[in-house]
């Protein structure tokens, strides 16, 4: 298969410089995942969740940066291939392309791969693109239901209505809209704009969060320096790093790609910063609540109105997490939808608006499919 890939020149609009592509993936790693890291630790207990994070945390960046070089390794041996044949151009070098998304990527490292298997190049790329929007919409299923559990719980607190949590599908149904006129955003440069001022608002809630964890006395509770549920811990924490599948959009996005996974780049500065805060929450959150820590700290917190405004910042937060997940499942299925209409010579009209219109159903599918489960329950 051929895979078309375009030049830096023909995506200068779209490009991201490296500190919002640096929010952006800070915005990704830390999302709700962050606030069940006190139960992950009383899964592990102290030591084992402050070695298994870091552990866990360098496993992701690691895969992260071999997904760049197998990237780089498999442009290089396309250009070189082009200029072999006498059709490269001014725009040829590795620096001047385009990287692969996930779906080219792994079609190219089976079409480059061992003789066996380059047959099963484009299923490769088909069951991935299938794997990569289940895993997506699965994520932005729990963010949205997370926003409006926060939201609804923020509200009771201040006594702004009189619901309950029995309500919450009333509010997952008045977001379905707002939240379908934001995915129609389609630049990810425009998303990492608002990951900067989404990071402002979330690091504000975590600072307010340890507030509670380091003052007052610790609650009743048993506390392990190692602890037996090893595999609950693995899962818990492996769920917090989900910011992996918005790697390399945002490296195709990038101004400067040099800057993505150079050793003081963008990759290893976001790690650091996504381990120290796990680790710093999960440490202290199991301290003061130890083993009756709710399964996210924010259910810990006193009911005042200081930590009301919290969930409602942390709310607001992961709304802008949700478009960036859903940023790469659009990114599959649409695109994917185009071609065939293409294919099948649909006008523009048609072509834009199902486009539109694609976005709106995977918006509709993660909410829905919450609020389905709340009426039937």
């Amino acid at each position: 298969m051929t895979v078309v890939n375009q030049t830096k020149n023909e995506t200068k609009s779209s490009s991201t410089t490296t500190f919002k592509a640096l929010m952006a993936l800070l915005k990704c790693y830390i999302g709700t995942g962050i606030l069940s890291m006190p139960l992950s630790f009383s899964f592990s207990g102290y030591l084992n969740g402050l070695v298994g994070t870091c552990l866990i945390g360098l496993l992701c960046n690691y895969c992260n940066h071999m997904l760049v070089q197998i990237n780089n390794v498999l442009l290089s041996s396309e250009t070189q291939n082009i200029n072999d044949d006498g059709d490269g151009d001014e725009n040829g070098s590795i620096e001047d392309r385009l990287p692969y998304d996930y779906c080219e990527l792994a079609s190219m490292a089976f079409e480059r791969g061992p003789r066996k298997l380059r047959r099963f190049s484009q299923q490769s790329q088909s069951f991935l693109s299938v794997c990569l929007c289940i895993t997506q919409l699965g994520f932005c299923c729990s963010y949205a239901l997370f926003i409006a559990r926060n939201l609804l719980q923020f509200a009771i607190n201040l006594k702004l209505i009189d619901w309950t949590q029995d309500d919450i599908v009333y509010v997952i149904m008045a977001l379905l809209p707002i939240m379908i006129v934001l995915n129609f955003i389609k630049n990810i440069h425009h998303l990492a704009m608002l990951s900067t001022f989404a990071n402002l608002i979330q690091t504000t809630s975590l600072l307010i969060i340890i507030y509670n964890l380091v003052t007052g006395s610790p609650v009743e509770g048993e506390r392990k320096i190692f602890n037996s549920k090893i595999p609950q811990f693995v899962s818990t924490t492996f769920f917090t790093f989900e910011g992996l599948t918005v790697t390399m959009p945002l490296y195709r996005s990038m101004r400067k790609r040099e800057n993505f996974a150079k050793p003081f780049g963008v990759l290893n500065i976001s790690i650091v910063i996504v381990i120290l805060a796990y680790v710093t929450i999960g440490f202290l959150g199991y301290r003061k609540y130890g083993s009756e820590v709710m399964p996210s700290v924010t259910l810990s917190l006193p009911n005042e109105p200081i930590y009301a405004i919290v969930q409602l910042m942390y709310a607001l937060a992961i709304g802008f997490s949700y478009l960036l997940q859903m940023y790469v499942a659009i990114n599959i299925a649409v695109p994917a939808v185009r071609q065939r209409l293409i294919n099948l010579k649909k006008s523009d009209f048609v072509l834009d608006l199902s486009d539109y219109i694609g976005r709106a159903f995977l918006v509709t599918i993660t909410c829905k499919s919450k609020s389905f489960t709340l009426f039937s329950n």
